[in-house]
């Protein structure tokens, strides 16, 4: 999906990762774990 495109930071991570609700005060359940997001762009 991310041939020949840059990544913008923090790159293809955990959907989690993604969200600046601040740091995590318990661990990500099963389901959480299994979601991935990334954006790039054309270089």
């Amino acid at each position: 999906m991310f041939h020949d495109l840059v990544f913008v930071s923090p790159g293809l991570t955990l959907l989690p990762d993604w969200w600046p609700d601040g740091p995590r005060v318990r661990p990500l359940e099963d389901v959480q774990q299994l979601i991935l997001g990334g954006l790039a762009r054309k270089p």
